[in-house]
């Protein structure tokens, strides 16, 4: 930035941060942001918590408290972080797929890509399901039956 920043300025840009809080994109933002926040912050003031308790505890405490909170987030680091990110070309594939089929719609608002189901096509889905369903509603209740024709033999002897 440092370096980016003189051309810039000579070029005539000026910085003005702009907040605007009826910008309806800001407002989504905010909202979309505030249970992750919440949920860190209540991280941080628990660590605090912990910590200031830890140090009147005697040497070692605070250290140990620590450690024992990087050893909670090591699962999360390796595993968590990975996993999201192995998993991202995959759902994009699926994505695509239902897209292709027409059962979701994608749209594109600033840097978010929203996915919407499609009702039409989703009752064209469920048409086609509606014989499968049956046939095991069918299934389970003859199965039901079975079940306590067992039972009552059980029963008798």
């Amino acid at each position: 930035m440092a370096i980016q920043w003189p051309p810039l300025h000579r070029e005539g840009f000026r910085y003005r941060p702009v907040f605007d809080p009826r910008d309806p994109v800001l407002r989504r933002t905010l909202i979309l942001m505030g249970p992750g926040t919440i949920g860190l912050a209540a991280t941080q003031v628990n660590l605090f918590v912990n910590t200031l308790l830890a140090t009147s505890q005697g040497t070692g405490a605070a250290s140990w408290l620590t450690y024992a909170f990087r050893l909670m987030y090591l699962p999360i680091g390796l595993f968590g972080v990975s996993i999201g990110t192995a998993v991202l070309p995959a759902v994009s594939r699926h994505l695509k797929v239902l897209e292709a089929a027409g059962l979701i719609s994608r749209g594109r608002e600033a840097q978010w890509r929203p996915c919407r189901l499609e009702p039409r096509a989703l009752k064209a889905v469920d048409n086609w399901l509606s014989r499968y369903r049956r046939f095991w509603t069918e299934s389970f209740d003859k199965m039901d039956a079975y079940l306590a024709e067992l039972k009552a033999k059980e029963k008798r002897k």
